[in-house]
């Protein structure tokens, strides 16, 4: 048992044991029940930084949840506290909405130990922010999505929702699929903020099981930025999934494309032999690596500008020529990406639209047998060539510290980037993983309200 459930027990048990104690920071609720009326009420007495326990009990709700204040929403265990969702068939459909009426307090938004059946209609979780400044601590941990139709998590209409999504399960009927949907607020973010790969400015997703068919499981636009690193995704469906991942670029009507996602070492299970499209990369900054597949199929990678399939008739779309600048795929690297047996999948597909995507100019694949003339190698850092061209990139295996701390190595990796001709300079360093906010313990000092 890991050190947050532990905290999380112990609130439980103390609360049972305790009626008042003094607090100079934050309260724990108990919810008479699971329904919606009673969790609800305990919300709208809550304040900033509370915990709401929320006990074994299966209810329905029929309407939405609006939360307008960071808290914690605690559950008493994935078994044992489940909401089905039956809420109005009317956008945002959501069953809980996190909406902070002032986001610059940059409150703990949490929810933990529960289960949402959501009977292939309704999103469980959407996440929204309205203002230009960042909410920075979002957990969602611990908690079952069934039913999912697609949509179980969403970020919504705001490029500016960081945090972390762990260890969750995440399941859906055939035919279903299941999404975690993030989406940016348009052209707001390409104009506002700058696009680096490897800090917290983004939404991590990380240690879920993800079970799906025949849809998307991570689907994405609008400027916004996303991590999914070390999940493990099961298709249980028999048509092939189009695609595992995707990142949209810009369309009509202010959908901007993605401003940045890395994607890397996810375990994909393929038992039907299903494989489809891996990953279809459509717009903005991407890495893709180390991700395994357990098929013996070769999956298809890929990159591409949003308006190839339409042969560059961008039909009646309104904004600047060509539409696709500066949001078009660029600066993105794709490598040691393996199928079952170990062999580097090489199936890699792309193809321009009116000259606009070039291979080792936007975006740069693995190569065999890496020279520094095009593509991009992986090794140990004394094996990088001395000679190089401009934009090449090479994953030193035996650099970049420990930044996965549950590797007991002195390296994990880094990537380095041919910034000009022969001149390599480190790029890239993974984000610390795990994700620094689930280390993140309750407030002290909690009093107790019945």
């Amino acid at each position: 048992m890991n050190r947050v459930k532990i905290v999380q027990c112990t609130l439980m048990i103390l609360s049972g044991l305790m009626s008042t104690v003094v607090s100079l920071h934050a309260a724990v609720i108990k919810s008479a029940s699971a329904s919606y009326s009673d969790v609800s009420a305990a919300v709208v007495a809550s304040r900033p930084g509370d915990t709401i326990l929320i006990p074994p009990d299966t209810a329905l709700w029929r309407n939405m949840l609006i939360v307008r204040h960071g808290l914690h929403l605690q559950g008493a265990g994935e078994t044992m506290t489940r909401i089905i969702a039956e809420t109005a068939n009317e956008p945002p459909y959501a069953t809980i909405i996190y909406q902070p009426d002032r986001p610059a307090e940059n409150d703990l938004f949490e929810i933990s130990g529960m289960a949402f059946d959501l009977q292939n209609r309704y999103q469980a979780v959407n996440l929204r922010n309205d203002a230009d400044e960042p909410i920075t601590k979002i957990k969602i941990h611990d908690n079952t999505f069934i039913n999912c139709g697609p949509t179980a998590v969403i970020s919504e209409n705001s490029s500016l929702v960081y945090g972390v999504i762990y260890d969750n399960t995440f399941s859906a009927n055939p035919g279903r699929g299941v999404y975690l949907q993030l989406t940016g607020n348009g052209y707001w973010p390409w104009r506002n903020l700058a696009v680096e790969y490897g800090d917290a400015n983004a939404l991590y997703i990380e240690d879920n099981t993800i079970l799906a068919s025949d849809d998307t499981f991570i689907g994405s636009s609008r400027g916004i930025r996303y991590v999914a690193r070390f999940n493990t995704f099961l298709h249980i469906g028999t048509n092939s999934l189009s695609p595992w991942f995707d990142a949209h670029g810009n369309q009509p009507d202010d959908l901007s494309a993605v401003q940045r996602c890395e994607i890397y070492f996810n375990k994909l299970i393929d038992p039907e032999r299903r494989v489809g499209v891996m990953f279809d990369h459509r717009g903005g900054k991407a890495l893709f690596f180390f991700n395994t597949i357990s098929s013996d199929l070769l999956p298809v990678i890929y990159c591409r500008e949003e308006y190839a399939d339409d042969i560059c008739d961008y039909g009646s779309y309104i904004g600047p020529n060509p539409p696709q600048i500066p949001q078009h795929v660029s600066d993105s690297y794709y490598f040691e990406n393996r199928n079952g047996d170990g062999t580097l999948i090489d199936g890699f597909e792309g193809y321009d639209c009116c000259d606009v995507l070039q291979e080792n100019s936007e975006f740069w694949s693995q190569k065999a047998n890496f020279d520094g003339t095009a593509g991009m190698g992986v090794g140990p850092f004394d094996k990088i060539p001395a000679r190089c061209n401009k934009g090449v990139a090479y994953w030193a295996v035996d650099k970049g510290g420990n930044w996965n701390l549950n590797n007991k190595t002195e390296n994990d990796g880094a990537l380095y980037k041919a910034t000009s001709a022969n001149r390599w300079e480190l790029c890239y360093i993974p984000y610390i993983y795990p994700h620094p906010l689930r280390s993140l313990e309750p407030p002290k000092n909690l009093k107790f309200i019945e």
